[in-house]
């Protein structure tokens, strides 16, 4: 047998390019090789009117019936204004190869012996073109024209057919479901937390909420699912930073921000503060609850100058924890 792919008649039918088949269904009581495209689950734009390009359209090729065979050849034929074709993933067969030519992508297959059975064929995955906008497009699969591309181990020739030749790929615009999200900040010296300054940002560090807090309970907003950080600061206090998440349900976080120097948490800079430093300093197993309010030097770590700091501070000296004093430890 010499192995040919003969070209198909290709239409074009609403931006789409199809192909006509003359394949009979028909061979003598021959079992018939049968195709079935699955229909993609539908694509959702979140919070946007147009595709961005990344979104993935995964089309499922079934066998319906499989006599058993060796070699075989599918056309698909795809909407080129809003997809892009980008590779075959196999199924039960090994041997597959395609080759698109704008919008008429070729599926080949040959295998050492005949394949059996049925079950996913394949998968044609393609992405939705940047600027897509919500709609309905179509995918095709139609078996080659001839027939000669449809053999067994035997060199028989198997019909073929495809039972669902059509599927719509639904593109729309979606919003996700937000949460509402509260945070609960509180001084470690007092229950009036105003004027601190809370920044929300995104995976991608963008900010998303954000303000000065009044009172104790501030609203930061509706946020869609995902992963956010909180900063929050005031002046004299140790900044601290809070990485939440946004899974569906309202959420409240409760924060606690202490002065610089109040090593311990509990409200005071004190002697026990500076014990709690020294242990800290000479290796002994000290947690610190708030370890940014040890930076008293502010300059991002924690050494002998933040305890001389701290030192200096409680006798009296003319220096502020949380400023970058540059004294010498």
């Amino acid at each position: 047998r010499i192995y040919a792919i003969c070209s198909a008649l290709v239409l074009t039918v609403s931006g789409c390019l199809f192909f006509a088949s003359n394949v009979s269904a028909e061979g003598d009581g021959t079992e018939v090789l049968d195709f079935r495209l699955t229909s993609p689950e539908t694509i959702g734009l979140v919070n946007k009117q147009y595709a961005d390009g990344t979104e993935t359209v995964r089309v499922t090729v079934d066998t319906v019936s499989n006599p058993g065979v060796q070699s075989w050849t599918l056309l698909i034929g795809y909407d080129t204004a809003a997809l892009e074709f980008k590779g075959i993933e196999g199924g039960i067969f090994k041997e597959i190869a395609a080759a698109d030519n704008n919008g008429a992508v070729i599926v080949t297959d040959f295998e050492d012996g005949d394949i059996g059975g049925t079950g996913t064929a394949f998968t044609a995955v393609f992405t939705l073109k940047k600027g897509t906008a919500a709609g309905s497009y179509q995918i095709m699969l139609t078996p080659s024209p001839d027939e000669d591309n449809f053999f067994n181990y035997d060199d028989d020739t198997i019909p073929c057919t495809v039972s669902q030749s059509k599927v719509t790929v639904g593109v729309k615009s979606v919003q996700a479901a937000q949460s509402a999200v509260t945070a609960i900040v509180t001084l470690a010296d007092t229950d009036v937390s105003g004027g601190i300054d809370l920044l929300v940002k995104n995976e991608s560090g963008l900010i998303v909420a954000g303000g000065l807090s009044v009172g104790a309970k501030t609203s930061l907003g509706q946020l869609t699912a995902g992963k956010y950080t909180l900063e929050m600061s005031k002046d004299g206090y140790a900044p601290l930073t809070v990485d939440f998440t946004v899974n569906g349900s309202d959420l409240t976080l409760a924060c606690k921000l202490c002065r610089y120097g109040d090593v311990n948490g509990d409200g005071k800079v004190d002697l026990d503060d500076v014990a709690a430093l020294q242990q800290w300093l000479v290796g002994w197993n000290v947690q610190f609850s708030y370890p940014n309010a040890a930076d008293t030097d502010a300059n991002g770590s924690v050494d002998l100058n933040d305890l001389a700091v701290l030192q200096q501070y409680l006798a009296g000296w003319n220096v502020r924890p949380g400023e970058n004093s540059n004294q010498e430890g």
